[in-house]
């Protein structure tokens, strides 16, 4: 028996109308998680027409779901990607996907359908840092990067060197030794500091006061991820 044009009306508007499950599985302990997850929450209220059940990861579900120990009751995932094991472990899944990048840059982007990479533009983090302070006509400049190197340390300290060298200045860069506050006192001054993230902005604060390099009439500093925290703080 053949269905009808109207029956199958009926069934296609069954499946556009119903409202998707969809997986968040990302961390919420920064400032900027929190601040991705509420992004995330409002596109699904402005955009998808209030047609997503949001579910956030707590409990280990997607761990769960890799494993195949248990059956996906999900549409669709929004996972942040820590590494290549977890890059590799969610492509698995066959669902469609939207992977944050944020610490790393892949290799090589999936290519796989119903997927979808947004990265964040780290060098452009950078830039802006520097162009902040070049507004404010500093000429002595300074990095301080995460005490492990990572793609996202390299990235933001490139964007930042590239534009202060551009604009004809050079940048000194934390090499680890001497001790953090000596070479914060061994910088000249006036010097705008940009710190890979506000944890590092957080520690180079705390060796000024050892130093005694007064904040920000000598050293200014400029973090990343705006933590509660840092908030307060002279910068």
């Amino acid at each position: 028996m053949k269905k009808s044009q109207a029956d199958s009306q009926r069934c296609y508007n069954t499946r556009v109308n119903r409202r998707q499950n969809i997986l968040v599985a990302m961390p919420t302990g920064s400032h900027s998680e929190r601040m991705k997850l509420e992004g995330i929450l409002q596109y699904a209220h402005e955009k998808s027409g209030a047609r997503w059940n949001l579910e956030l990861d707590l409990g280990g579900i997607l761990r769960k779901l890799v494993r195949g120990a248990v059956r996906t009751p999900y549409d669709g995932i929004i996972a942040y990607v820590g590494s290549d094991a977890e890059r590799k472990s969610l492509l698995a899944i066959n669902l469609p996907l939207v992977l944050i990048e944020d610490l790393a840059i892949p290799a090589a982007f999936p290519r796989r359908k119903n997927v979808v990479t947004l990265l964040c533009d780290h060098e452009a983090e950078g830039r802006t840092a520097a162009n902040y302070f070049l507004e404010r006509r500093y000429r002595n400049f300074a990095y301080v990067g995460a005490e492990v190197d990572s793609d996202y340390n390299a990235l933001r300290r490139k964007g930042f060197t590239d534009a202060v060298r551009a604009a004809g200045f050079a940048v000194s860069s934390f090499p680890g030794t001497p001790p953090l506050p000596d070479w914060l006192k061994s910088l000249p001054k006036p010097c705008a500091l940009f710190a890979v993230h506000d944890l590092r902005a957080r520690k180079v604060l705390a060796a000024t006061e050892q130093a005694q390099v007064a904040v920000p009439s000598e050293l200014a500093v400029l973090g990343v991820d705006v933590l509660a925290v840092f908030q307060g703080d002279e910068s």
